[in-house]
């Protein structure tokens, strides 16, 4: 009977302590998230477009491609600004400035221009969003880059 009683005081103990760690590692952590939708001007997805995040600071980047319906993510992202490059085929390359405090969600939307992929276009005052809530924010590139 005591064998049984001190087995299950050290399970007890174990489960209590998983379950304190569980709720420091869920306080959160220090890193965000970008992530948009890449569009043509008609508002139809653009697939398998090429998304390229780099750190203003560090001049590092991440390349990755929008999903089947124009949807990317880049997530454990430090702090700071970071510039987002999209390109796809037969569209222009348009890139955006996001920032990222802490563990936000950043919303950075692309509307492509159709275009050759060596015209850019530079979306100047459009900033990327912080996701509050179901709103969107979305940058309008008419008339930018001619």
């Amino acid at each position: 009977m005591r064998i049984v009683r001190t087995m299950m005081t050290g399970v007890l103990l174990v489960a209590i302590s998983f379950c304190f760690y569980a709720t420091a590692y869920a306080q959160g952590s220090n890193f965000g998230t970008i992530r948009g939708n890449v569009t043509d001007a008609n508002g139809a997805v653009i697939p398998n477009a090429a998304v390229q995040i780099t750190d203003a600071t560090t001049g590092i980047s991440r390349d990755i491609t929008t999903n089947g319906v124009g949807d990317y993510e880049v997530a454990a992202l430090k702090p700071g600004k970071y510039k987002v490059t999209v390109t796809a085929a037969g569209f222009k390359s348009t890139n955006m400035e996001a920032v990222v405090s802490g563990a936000d969600v950043v919303r950075a939307d692309f509307k492509m221009e159709v275009g050759a992929q060596t015209e850019s276009v530079i979306v100047v005052g459009g900033e990327a969003g912080v996701v509050g809530g179901p709103e969107r924010l979305e940058v309008e590139l008419e008339g930018l880059g001619r």
